[in-house]
């Protein structure tokens, strides 16, 4: 099966998913450790039988539900490409109008010191180190796991402005003062 027919399978079988034809070219560029847009330069290409039954057992996994993010191992947030895992929430691209509020509402000229509590993947504190370097951040998660993969998405973006703290919310921040404290939602 070449690679054309394979999206063309996929995205009928995931025909329930409002973004079944982008889910199955991301499932599809991970198996073949390309870009989407390289599948496109690549529709003839023919696929071994262990590429598709990867994207078998991929296509079979999300159909089921599970989150793109779980099966290829990462997702996008605030343009970083954030390391995840089952156990920690995905995020969700409305919490992106978090990081824009927190942005306008705290000066880009100061040095500001913001805590994110239940951290998760480290998104939000991760976009707010990306666009202000000067900011120092806290992040408090009460999962060690969550805690950990926050940490190796900060190490791998090379951020060194925030503090990881194990504990539930407030309880796990250190005393000092802060001028921002993000709580995200959770539907």
């Amino acid at each position: 099966m070449n690679i054309a027919n394979c999206l063309a399978q996929s995205t009928h079988t995931l025909a329930t998913s409002p973004t079944a034809r982008l889910d199955a070219e991301i499932l599809l560029a991970d198996v073949l450790h390309m870009s989407r847009e390289k599948l496109y330069l690549s529709f003839e290409r023919l696929l071994t039988s262990s590429q598709l039954g990867a994207m078998n057992e991929y296509v079979a996994r999300r159909a089921k539900g599970e989150p793109i993010a779980y099966l290829v191992g990462r997702c996008e947030f605030w343009s970083l490409d954030l390391c995840m895992m089952p156990g920690v929430l995905v995020p969700r691209p409305e919490t992106e109008m978090l990081v824009e509020q927190a942005l306008k509402y705290l000066s880009e000229n100061i040095c500001c010191c913001v805590a994110d509590l239940g951290t998760g993947s480290g998104a939000i504190a991760l976009a707010l180190a990306h666009e202000r370097p000067s900011w120092k951040l806290v992040a408090t998660d009460r999962s060690a796991a969550a805690l950990a993969l926050a940490q190796h998405n900060g190490q791998r973006l090379k951020r060194t402005n925030i503090q990881y703290y194990l504990g539930d919310w407030c309880h796990a921040l250190p005393d000092q003062k802060f001028d921002e404290i993000i709580i995200k939602p959770i539907h």
